[in-house]
Formats: structure tokens, sequence, C-alpha cells
């Protein structure tokens, strides 16, 4: 979708629209994320982000070699 967040390095993933709202929402939680006093809660605010992420009806995509895009699975998605 258009606000797929790509999972990769470089200046087209940067700059795509799903990146550039990925890093804004994960910008809004960063407070909040660092004033957590354990694992759980820290895990738990993760599984927020990447939840919202795909409730929009995106995800978290990864271009192979080939060219071709796959979904990644949650562990990538939390990295």
């Amino acid at each position: 979708g258009p606000y797929d967040v790509i999972c990769a390095r470089g200046k087209e993933a940067f700059c795509h629209p799903g990146n550039r709202y990925f890093r804004d929402y994960v910008e809004k939680r960063t407070d909040m994320y660092a004033s957590a006093t354990s694992k759980a809660q820290r895990s738990s605010i993760v599984s927020d982000i990447v939840d919202t992420v795909r409730s929009l009806g995106n995800g978290f995509v990864k271009k192979e070699s080939n060219g071709h895009w796959f979904v990644v699975d949650e562990v990538l998605a939390r990295a």
C-alpha cells in the first residue's frame, strides 16, 4: 500500500510516505518508551506501533533481490 513501511536503508525507503508516517508516529511515542520501567511496557509500546501501522491496511515490506516485494514477519517488523 501507499503507506507500507519499507524495511531498508537508503533514499527510497527514507522518503517513502509510509516511512515518513512511521517515523512521525514513533517520535510521538518516544517519551512514553523512554519512561517505561519494564521490558514488558517497552514491548507493549512497540506492539502498539506495529499494530497501528497494520490496522491502517499497511504492512512492513522488504524488496527481494529479484525486485519483488514481500511482507516481513513480526520479528523483523519489531526490529
